[in-house]
């Protein structure tokens, strides 16, 4: 039986003010050519900024983390699932 868990997300305003600036730091890093602390924020801003999604009113987002691995759905159940 599959249980529901509820999960509480961190603010997008928090990840969003960190994002921001960790990416004019990159642009201030290769500008004055300090290439190793650049690559480091990239990575940084990599991990930190793809999370941030926009949920308009009525919408809502699914994050399956560890589910049903169906590789190829269309044979298997005659459907598409997405």
């Amino acid at each position: 039986m599959k249980e529901e868990k509820i999960f509480r997300a961190a603010s997008g305003y928090l990840f969003l003010l960190l994002g921001l600036p960790v990416l004019t730091a990159v642009v201030f890093a290769f500008i004055h050519e300090i290439i190793w602390l650049g690559v480091v924020l990239i990575i940084v801003s990599l991990l930190i900024l793809p999370g941030l999604m926009v949920v308009n009113p009525n919408e809502s987002m699914v994050m399956v983390l560890c589910g049903d691995k169906d590789p190829n759905p269309i044979i298997n159940t005659g459907t598409l699932h997405q």
